[in-house]
């Protein structure tokens, strides 16, 4: 339940105390205050010891003051934690309650609602925000900077737009932080892949993995997920600038990206669509990292082939494994295929199958083998793993991300011993 009774008891408990304890304060402090205001008066109207009576009279007035605002601050805290109470009580009747439903059975309009949760936010008091709440722009057109999404996700600008929905950079109201916020185009198809990626993102965490922070829906029930915010560019950027990389270089950026993806497969997500548009390099304290990003065409280990209803195979020809071409069942080694072909552009500066038409990326892809990498300055026992990587049959690749990844540090030890 997204609402901590059992902190708010806690915390109503001590606030009421505290209300009672100040609300008596201020109920001695009134009469005490009046009472020491009417003597100096008197004392002053009868000039019987008018400095003494001045005195006694602001005296009197300052307790009189601070009587009355410990006696309001008392009332409006007590009130404040009756009125989280009601909520709370609700909820506990009913506690898989949506806000819309909860509207009703409280008969509260929807602003006091959402500021009652609001302000039980504030306390401390919930896990997560429900949706929806105010500020939304979902249920009568497109978002837009300014709006805010379950009264938590301010957004600020528009980072990108493509074909699958757009980003937004938002801030986070609680935290202050930075965030990205990711809203799915209107079409069904498109609602159910942010829907299963922000799913199955939810079961993968490493540090090279853009990492999930919250999955809601806007007001006309759209989907969004918000993620950290990353600041750098995307690698397809970095290679349309330097065109490619020293193979050092290409090696020491894959390496982590093949731990993260050992990682995925060991959550039981396969990416399926691995390539630089999807790896971020992003700007750190220690160092550019890259982060593995987009899973909106990844599927569970073991599911269905990678064909939509059309026959099309689903994912990017220049960066697909043959099988994932061909239409047939995916595992782990399909990604391993496409981590190879994105470490062989990076030093080739293109993929291995590239070509000037479709028909002939797949002509090569199915049947004809990488070209060598060693007309690049790559070393033969680099070239190697390159190439195992990059076979044509799965069964002669590397079982996993993580065997590819231990191949590479083991070939850097070798060539820094060599060196």
């Amino acid at each position: 339940m997204w609402y901590d009774l059992r902190r708010h008891r806690g915390r109503a408990q001590r606030e009421r105390v505290l209300a009672v304890v100040t609300g008596l304060l201020g109920a001695a402090l009134l009469p005490l205050g009046i009472f020491a205001l009417a003597v100096g008066v008197v004392m002053v109207a009868t000039d019987d010891h008018v400095a003494v009576g001045v005195l006694t009279t602001i005296t009197g007035v300052a307790m009189t003051g601070l009587g009355g605002l410990a006696m309001w601050r008392a009332r409006a805290r007590w009130r404040r934690w009756s009125e989280l109470d009601r909520v709370a009580a609700e909820l506990e009747r009913l506690p898989t309650m949506p806000p819309a439903d909860l509207e009703v059975a409280l008969g509260w309009p929807r602003q006091t609602l959402a500021l009652a949760l609001l302000e039980a936010a504030c306390a401390g008091l919930l896990s997560e925000l429900p949706t929806p709440l105010f500020g939304e722009r979902g249920d009568r057109g497109e978002l837009a900077p300014g709006d805010v999404l379950d009264g938590r996700f301010r957004l600020q600008a528009l980072l990108g737009e493509g074909g699958m929905g757009r980003v937004f950079r938002a801030v986070d109201v609680f935290s202050g932080g930075p965030v990205a916020v990711k809203v799915p185009r209107a079409s069904e198809d498109q609602r159910q892949r942010l829907q299963r990626e922000a799913e199955l993102l939810l079961h993968v965490e490493h540090p090279h993995v853009q990492r999930l922070r919250y999955v809601g829906h806007t007001a006309d029930g759209t989907p969004y997920v918000v993620t950290d915010l990353l600041e750098g560019e995307s690698l397809d950027r970095r290679l349309e600038r330097v065109g490619s990389l020293p193979w050092r270089d290409a090696v020491a950026l894959v390496e982590p990206l093949a731990a993260a993806l050992d990682a995925t497969h060991a959550a039981g997500v396969l990416h399926r669509d691995l390539k630089p548009a999807n790896v971020f390099l992003e700007r750190h304290p220690d160092g550019e990292r890259p982060v593995l990003i987009d899973f909106g065409l990844a599927r569970t280990l073991g599911g269905s082939a990678a064909l939509t209803r059309s026959g099309a195979a689903v994912g990017t020809p220049l960066y697909m494994s043959p099988e994932q071409a061909r239409g047939e069942p995916l595992d782990a080694r399909s990604d391993v295929y496409a981590l190879a072909q994105l470490l062989y552009e990076l030093i080739a500066g293109t993929p291995p199958s590239f070509d000037v038409t479709e028909a002939k990326i797949y002509e090569r892809l199915l049947h004809q083998p990488a070209p060598s990498l060693v007309a690049h300055g790559v070393p033969l026992s680099l070239d190697a793993v390159v190439a195992r990587g990059l076979a044509k049959d799965r069964e002669q690749r590397y079982l996993s991300a993580g065997a590819f990844a231990a191949a590479l540090a083991d070939f850097e030890r070798e060539a820094h011993h060599v060196a």
